[in-house]
């Protein structure tokens, strides 16, 4: 799977919206996927995703695998800081930032 792909199914909403969580275990709703950003930084901005009760406005970074945040160098690049939601196909491993990441799973 390439990432492109991943970013049509996310701003087309084909994934099953139903039982997405975070590593923690909260519930993921997405209210809005947000608009896609055809320049550097975050994949979509605007999106509108509920974590729990909390609704989060703001940018989602869309990966294969959740390494790849640090593989691209997203931790030490502050254009990444307000991303509320890193949705990715494989929870390979935990992000150290991820009181800014939100990677959920189905």
């Amino acid at each position: 799977m390439k990432e492109d792909l991943l970013q049509f199914i996310w701003a087309h909403s084909l994934f099953n919206r139903s039982n997405l969580i975070t590593d923690s275990g909260e519930a993921v709703r997405i209210q809005n996927t947000g608009v896609i950003n055809k320049i550097s930084g975050p994949d979509f901005s605007d999106a509108r995703v509920y974590i729990g009760e909390n609704l989060w406005i703001g940018n989602v970074e869309m990966h294969i695998r959740a390494s790849d945040w640090n593989y691209h160098g997203h931790q030490n690049d502050g254009a990444y800081n307000s991303v509320i939601l890193h949705a990715v196909y494989d929870n390979d491993k935990a992000i150290l930032n991820a009181k800014k990441t939100r990677p959920f799973r189905q």
